[in-house]
């Protein structure tokens, strides 16, 4: 585990430059999602457009703090009840962490950001910059013989011009990175300097899938 304390506020450092988190910056996705039906065995699904949104951020030595509404992986395990959903996105040392789900309103979470101290830890790692084939990070325990319980880049491979129409650079690879478990798995698609370009989770057990692909992006300078 890796416990870091944010500390007084400085200029963003080129370290954050492939992950964009800048307030303003909004990602829209189309996503389909299936869900079971609670307390039942019912299932249903649906097609959405998803949007998500760094609504605000903060510079804090050499790192930055942002909070985000609807990141991609909250589709996974989404139904329609579901209300917007605010996180935090830190990132620190060229890794970006995902701080889960925040009851608070976008005010009271950039108060938390600000307060001083944010616990990172290898459960809310997402990404190690710079990526590259078969980067296996954020593995607990770190000695498992596999690729599994972390984060593993399985391809790298040449930016389609889909992607360089929405603001990717077509010198850059797109990757794309795997989270497997027993249970389920979590497959993203992330092009440096445009973000996750595509999400998908699948539960191995009672119905629970996503799968979103970024249609449009507006980057905040």
């Amino acid at each position: 585990m890796i416990t870091a304390i944010l500390a007084a506020s400085v200029a963003l450092t080129p370290q954050c430059a492939d992950m964009p988190m800048r307030a303003g910056t909004t990602w829209t996705y189309q996503a389909h999602v299936s869900w079971t039906v609670a307390g039942s065995a019912r299932t249903r699904d649906t097609t959405l457009i998803w949007t998500t949104r760094i609504l605000a951020s903060i510079d804090r030595d050499s790192s930055i703090v942002a909070v985000v509404e609807n990141w991609p992986s909250t589709l996974a395990w989404w139904e329609p009840s579901h209300p917007p959903d605010t996180t935090l996105l830190v990132c620190l040392n060229h890794r970006v962490y995902h701080l889960g789900r925040r009851q608070n309103a976008e005010r009271s979470a950039l108060s938390e950001a600000a307060s001083g101290a944010l616990s990172l830890t290898s459960d809310n790692l997402i990404l190690a910059l710079p990526l590259h084939e078969r980067l296996l990070y954020g593995q607990e325990p770190s000695d498992r013989a596999d690729t599994f319980y972390g984060w593993f880049v399985e391809a790298a491979a040449p930016m389609p011009k889909a992607l360089v129409r929405l603001g990717a650079s077509p010198t850059d690879s797109v990757y794309t990175i795997a989270y497997r478990t027993v249970p389920d798995h979590q497959i993203v698609q992330f092009a440096p300097r445009l973000g996750v370009t595509r999400y998908t989770y699948a539960h191995h057990g009672t119905v629970a899938t996503a799968s979103a692909t970024l249609v449009s992006a507006r980057l905040s300078p």
